[in-house]
């Protein structure tokens, strides 16, 4: 296991959770998405344009542009992609040496 695996999508905090939530999801609503990640709509337009931008994710708007609702999912690269990144860590964090040393 290394840590080139781990993809850098994803090594964000508040993408890592929106991915979480994206995944689980067939669409969620940007403001779902605000009150489950806790982030401004600022930060929250970042980090999915973050993610769309990597091809990881895609939006659509319902209602029209001016008070119109985003919604967002994960595309079947992004599911991919953060699969692999759960494997990884996992990996990461399961294959943990023992020490059989012990300070004198």
């Amino acid at each position: 296991m290394s840590l080139e695996q781990l993809d850098p999508n994803f090594t964000a905090p508040k993408r890592l959770r929106l991915a979480a939530i994206l995944r689980a999801s067939v669409w969620a609503e940007f403001a779902f998405l605000q009150d489950h990640v806790g982030l401004s709509k600022t930060d929250l337009s970042k980090q999915m344009k973050h993610l769309i931008d990597a091809g990881y994710a895609e939006s659509k708007r319902a209602g029209g542009r001016r008070g119109g609702t985003a919604w967002f999912r994960l595309t079947r690269d992004g599911a991919s992609a953060y699969d692999q990144h759960l494997t990884a860590l996992h990996q990461l964090t399961s294959d943990v040496p023992v020490s059989p040393n012990t300070p004198d």
